[in-house]
């Protein structure tokens, strides 16, 4: 079963995830809710960038999905 958050992450709704992270960093426990829920995504979704064999063989266009991923956060 999917979170909010989870939800939020794959369907991109950047507003609402910032509007959450607002909220929640306010309580410590919250928070850390929250970034357990945000690992596995973040890990899963780098493993697929860093495992592409297209992207390694050029490293240029790693530059620019990198910076996609690190923008969409």
């Amino acid at each position: 079963m999917d979170t909010g958050i989870e939800h939020m992450l794959t369907t991109r709704k950047d507003k609402e995830l910032a509007s959450a992270f607002r909220l929640v960093s306010r309580n410590e426990p919250s928070l850390k809710l929250v970034a357990a829920i945000l690992e596995p995504y973040i890990k899963k979704n780098g493993e697929k960038l860093y495992g592409d064999e297209v992207l390694k063989k050029d490293p240029r266009s790693n530059i620019n999905i990198f910076l996609v991923l690190t923008n969409s956060f």
